[in-house]
């Protein structure tokens, strides 16, 4: 069961029923500027950067990277799905694999955001790995 937007209550406001998929949602319309924050603030908190893929099969994989480069390479728009995992990368050690798409970043859904916005905080926050 899905929860409310636990930021700025925007379903709640809007009264349209529209219920977000994770416990760490936010909303992707009126919250977008503080996304990559709070996503940056989580990656140095934990020291790990937790990204959902959804495969290819339907299926999800969490995989949690905790170093750089990620060593990976996607396409420029949303969804963000990987075109290439860099042989000997973490990425590869970790088994992540071209054709999975990018759902979720330290729990936020990013789905709905547009492509600079997800871009931005997976930099940001990748930064902060060693």
């Amino acid at each position: 069961m899905g929860v409310s937007c636990s930021t700025c209550r925007c379903d709640e406001e809007a009264g349209d029923g529209k219920i977000l998929q994770s416990t760490a949602a936010v909303c992707p319309t009126s919250c977008e500027d503080s996304i990559a924050d709070m996503i940056v603030e989580k990656t140095i908190s934990t020291h790990q950067l937790e990204v959902t893929f959804q495969l290819p099969n339907g299926s999800s994989r969490v995989i949690c990277f905790t170093r750089r480069p990620l060593g990976l390479d996607f396409n420029r728009h949303m969804p963000i799905t990987l075109k290439h995992v860099r042989p000997g990368s973490h990425a590869d050690d970790l088994g992540v694999e071209e054709g999975w798409c990018i759902r979720t970043l330290q729990g936020y859904d990013v789905t709905q955001l547009v492509f600079q916005d997800v871009y931005l905080a997976l930099k940001e926050a990748s930064e902060h790995l060693p």
